[in-house]
């Protein structure tokens, strides 16, 4: 008899004891006796027995309900196969995943769901798994109810249970994986793709300064072959490709430094800058290159890539359209023709400065303008059809039309036009040529009728016109001279007229004048005032000899009302003065400058925009004021300017503040030249734009900041060990302060309180003697600290902390080390940044900033410290479910053997049970036998009385 067994018997001996059963022992005889008491006690063992076997049924199926839920809600999905492939089990998880039921499962071949390309894999690896035992994995593709496939990693195992085998299926879903895989296999095809079909020579050198990358464009410019190239030395080549001439400028040392310094310390000031340069092909071509060099940053590696154009042709291209363009200039600078171009819609978009001779126009009032601005009325039409008659024949014919001069007046012009169309033929505007007719016009009227001719000028002419004889007898005279006599020609012609009615000086100056004519045949032109009653009127008098049979007989005179033209002289001279006065008012600065650059004139914004006066600017040269970082440019500008390659330049600029500031402009110069084409001046527009310059730089720098953060969560995202991350946020947080001062990143334990140091950067050649002073690892420094809530912690922020060396004696370390280490660093403030992880804090970020560091970007520095909180909060949840996964699993495993073991105690029962059965039943039978005899002892007792 087992213990168990005879510990429940001692149990019910004593329950039975309790119930009192003494009458059959005071009513038979000991043997009758023993036997009931011992069918009483085998009756309670059984009713105990049969209590503690229905509570271990009770705990068995809690058990089971719990194995079920933990099965079907598990984040994997769980099945089991027999032998033959059919299902037995299978959790909830993986019926949601395929889309059926549980029932419509359980007894299903497994091949069912199973895509026909993943049969066979599927099979070797189970029947592997069922002959060997062995745990086994592999990837297969599952069948859904919509006919949708499924990616799953399969990890089977064998089970044993009633000497059969079962193979238990745990399946992860890998479907977004696979298609991630898929894009990034399709992305390095693309760009496969896009290197060799390139146009532009594309080199791509590794963190070995090896070229591992030179495409079919870079072997037809170059004339290397990808095989010679690839695997090289990006020095070794690039020498190869370095002209003679610049070979003795430079040394392939350089070269080596350039690509190796880069790499060793991340930045280089050409990367990122498109460059021009020259080279020699492997043929001994000359080539002129346009290049750009930029970074390529993958997880695995850095590496430089380069993009080179062959931009010769284009260089070729470019001087001859500047020669082209500027023989352009220069002829229609020259032409007396005017040489105007329209859009389709009849807009003038170019017309030559010859305009202005003609017309009074200067070619910027006409530009923009539509042509019919320019035409009178009557010949608007006749344009019109014009056109359209062009557009239609295509033909180039020459017409004359009239176009309206700037004080009002029509000019004959001839024009030669055409209709300009694209290589698709539609139409793209007009081009020609007009050239002024007055001149012929006239010459052909006097041609026809010279008398008429004449005669329509003398009596058109606005101002007094008359011919006179040695006698002063009128030959002739205009409408206009004889009303100022109140006569009529027809009055006094043939007349002698001495002119009684003028001022005695002006009378005897006019006859002087004719005398001399007549005996010399000199010209005069004199301008006489005459006072009238609204005021004095100005006339200019040309007085001439005419000629008859080449002898002078005659004198011609010819007056001018030159009032108005007074007038606007004195206009010119009152708006001359109001230039000076919105010179000097301006809202940008402006200046007058020879063309070697000293200032001959100011205005009042320039003495704002540079702190000097007027005085003090007259007296300097550009040069003085201007940054020197800025001064080679301009000389370039002056260069050009004084070669005559560009009048017109718009640059911006730095400039000295008298108070020592750096202000930045926009400078716009032109250049003023004399009749000869000669520079004369320079004349400069001048606008502050230091505002908007440090808006765009702080836009800039908002850039670097996102970019500088979008590539630390690309890098982050690398690292497995917690190690790595605290080394990788030390230098990159002392990147941020510009690689200045020493910075600490600490661990912090939450559930001891307990931090310790985990990464530091920034001391250099001074950890030796660090480590002498405090005598021990610094990564074995740690202590206590305890964090309360509060808005920096929940914030990341950076705060200030103390600088004071005494306020860290509890770390361990003396007040008198603490001290010297403080002045050896010459420690000056500290910062601390907090990790929060959700209210609990993970690390912190110790910012040491030494004497004579520059300042550094405190948001940038928080931004960086929130992303490594926010990633070591990622890495903590993904370890964490990893962790539930295998203690998931062990608890199943767990659960499994616990409802074996019970099984097989129900089982222990069960026998028990059945044997207690049958000995109450041969009891049973023993005590009927007793009764029996019990009677028949009383029949014998009776009897014998």
């Amino acid at each position: 008899m087992s213990r168990k067994s005879e510990l429940l018997r001692k149990k019910a001996i004593e329950v039975l004891k309790q119930k009192g059963d003494t009458d059959i022992r005071n009513q038979f005889h000991s043997s009758f006796e023993e036997l009931v008491e011992e069918l009483s006690v085998y009756q309670v063992e059984l009713e105990m027995q049969n209590a503690e076997l229905l509570r271990s049924q009770q705990k068995i199926e809690q058990t089971g309900k719990k194995y079920e839920d933990l099965f079907n809600n598990a984040p994997v999905g769980y099945i089991v196969l027999d032998e033959d492939f059919r299902i037995r089990e299978v959790n909830r998880t993986l019926c949601e995943k395929l889309g059926f039921t549980h029932a419509g499962l359980i007894g299903q071949p497994f091949s069912r769901y199973i895509h026909p390309e993943s049969q066979d894999e599927f099979y070797i690896h189970c029947s592997s798994l069922f002959k060997e035992e062995t745990p086994t994995s592999c990837a297969i593709s599952l069948k859904t109810s919509t006919a949708k496939l499924v990616q799953m990693i399969i990890s089977a195992d064998i089970t044993v249970e009633n000497k059969k085998k079962s193979a238990l299926l745990t399946m992860v879903d890998i479907s977004t994986q696979k298609k991630t895989e898929g894009k990034l296999a399709d992305a390095e095809n693309k760009f496969k793709s896009f290197i060799d079909q390139s146009h532009d020579a594309i080199l791509i050198v590794n963190d070995r300064c090896e070229i591992q990358e030179w495409n079919l464009a870079q072997e037809k410019m170059t004339g290397y072959k990808r095989d010679e190239a690839v695997g090289q030395k990006v020095w070794e080549m690039q020498w190869k490709l370095i002209p003679p001439d610049l070979r003795k400028k430079l040394r392939i040392q350089d070269i080596r430094y350039m690509f190796e310094n880069y790499f060793e310390t991340g930045s280089a000031d050409w990367i990122g800058t498109s460059i021009e340069a020259r080279i020699l092909t492997k043929e001994g071509k000359i080539l002129n290159i346009e290049q750009i060099t930029f970074p390529i940053n993958t997880q695995n590696a850095d590496m430089i890539g380069s993009i080179i154009r062959d931009v010769s042709e284009k260089k070729q291209a470019e001087e001859a359209l500047q020669k082209s363009e500027e023989l352009l200039r220069v002829t229609n600078e020259n032409l007396t023709d005017v040489v105007w171009r329209l859009n389709n819609e009849g807009v003038i978009n170019y017309i030559s400065p010859s305009v202005e001779k003609i017309t009074g126009f200067k070619p910027s009032e006409i530009v923009g303008k539509s042509l019919f601005d320019f035409i009178p009325e009557k010949e608007k039409v006749l344009v019109e059809n014009l056109m359209m008659e062009k557009i239609s024949t295509k033909t180039n014919e020459v017409v004359e039309l009239e176009m309206f001069k700037k004080d009002g007046d029509v000019i004959p012009l001839e024009i030669s036009s055409s209709a300009i169309f694209d290589r698709k033929g539609l139409l793209l505007g007009f081009s020609g040529v007009s050239r002024d007719i007055s001149a012929r016009k006239e010459a052909e009227k006097a041609l026809k009728d010279s008398e008429a001719k004449f005669r329509s000028f003398m009596d058109n002419f606005a101002g007094a016109a008359f011919i006179k004889d040695a006698d002063q007898r009128l030959v002739y005279c205009n409408d206009f001279y004889a009303s100022l006599i109140g006569k009529k020609p027809a009055d006094i012609i043939n007349k002698i007229h001495n002119e009684d009615d003028l001022p005695d000086n002006i009378r005897k100056q006019y006859e002087e004048e004719n005398r001399k004519i007549a005996e010399t045949g000199e010209t005069f032109k004199t301008e006489s005032v005459f006072p009238g009653p609204d005021g004095d009127s100005h006339w200019l008098t040309m007085k001439f000899p005419v000629k008859s049979d080449g002898e002078t007989h005659l004198v011609g005179s010819l007056s001018f009302d030159i009032t108005e033209q007074k007038q606007l002289e004195k206009a010119l001279r009152q708006s001359e003065e109001y230039f000076k006065t919105v010179f000097n008012q301006a809202a940008i600065g402006l200046v007058l400058a020879t063309k070697t650059g000293d200032f001959i004139k100011v205005n009042s914004r320039l003495e704002e925009i540079t702190g000097y006066s007027e005085s003090e600017l007259l007296g300097m040269n550009f040069r003085e004021i201007t940054h020197p970082e800025d001064l080679i440019m301009e000389e370039q500008f002056l260069q050009k300017v004084l070669e005559g390659e560009a009048d017109v330049n718009s640059y911006e600029k730095r400039y000295f503040h008298k108070s020592g500031n750096t202000v930045w402009v926009k400078l716009h110069s032109n250049v003023l030249r004399n009749e000869n084409g000669d520079i004369r001046n320079v004349v400069a527009a001048v606008e502050d734009i230091t505002e908007q310059k440090e808006s765009r730089l702080k836009l800039q720098e908002k850039e670097r900041q996102i970019n500088f953060l979008a590539t630390t969560a690309i890098e982050l995202a690398k690292f497995e060990e917690e190690k790595e991350i605290w080394r990788y946020t030390a230098e990159k947080t002392r990147e941020i302060v510009n690689n200045q001062g020493i910075v600490i990143v600490s661990e912090f334990r939450h559930e001891e309180n307990i931090w310790a140091i985990k990464a530091i950067t920034g001391l250099g050649n001074r950890l030796d003697k660090i480590l002498e002073l405090i005598g021990k690892n610094i990564f074995e420094l740690k202590g206590k600290r305890n964090f309360e809530p509060n808005e920096y912690l929940l914030r990341n922020n950076l705060i200030e902390i103390s600088s004071k060396y005494s306020d860290y004696t509890e770390y361990g370390i003396s007040g008198e080390v603490l001290s010297k280490a403080f002045k050896l660093l010459r420690i000056e403030r500290m910062y601390e940044v907090i990790l929060t992880n959700e209210k609990k804090v993970s690390g912190f970020v110790t910012l040491i900033r030494l004497k004579d560091n520059g300042p550094f970007q405190k948001d940038l520095v928080e931004a960086f410290i929130s992303q490594v909180s926010v990633f070591l909060r990622r890495k903590l949840a993904v370890n964490e479910l990893e962790k539930y996964k295998g203690h998931l699993e062990e608890l199943v495993k767990d659960r499994t053997r616990e409802l074996e073991e019970k099984n097989d105690e129900l089982e222990r029962f069960n026998q028990l049970f059945i044997g207690r059965e049958f000995r109450i039943k041969e009891l049973k039978e023993k005590l009927e036998l007793l009764e029996k005899e019990i009677k028949q002892f009383k029949g014998d007792e009776n009897h014998a009385g």
